[in-house]
């Protein structure tokens, strides 16, 4: 009888590990979202896939980051946005968690409007 139940044990143990165990090619788990989106220093692997945003103003150009990643990931929500270079073209780098809970980083290139307002340069502006 106990021989019994330690192969029954035994084979219960083996079917429920099966059930945890990821089958090949299946979609990998979602990230843990209480700790940091991102390390402190950026990786450059996002320079590679820069989405290029044309725009005359900086303000034009926020708007059409918000358009594509609305368009791109819809439902997401950003969790991080911060601005880096690649070589020395200005990006913006947002991250964000899909709904079904997965982080996406996005390279924006805003060489096109960076530090521009409707009326010139913010340098030109700041220097009188």
């Amino acid at each position: 009888m106990m021989m019994r139940l330690t192969m029954m044990g035994g084979a219960l143990v083996l079917a429920l590990s099966a059930c945890v165990t990821p089958m090949q090619g299946q979609a990998p788990a979602p990230v843990d979202l209480r700790g940091p989106a991102r390390t402190a220093a950026p990786s450059q692997d996002g320079c590679a896939q820069v989405v290029p945003i044309f725009a005359e103003t900086t303000q034009d150009g926020i708007s059409k980051e918000n358009a594509y990643l609305r368009t791109r990931f819809p439902g997401a929500r950003k969790t991080d946005q911060y601005m880096t270079y690649c070589g020395s073209t200005p990006v913006d780098v947002v991250t964000l968690v899909t709904e079904d809970g997965y982080t996406e980083e996005v390279w924006f290139d805003i060489s096109s409007f960076f530090g521009k307002t409707g009326s010139g340069d913010l340098d030109d502006r700041l220097d009188g």
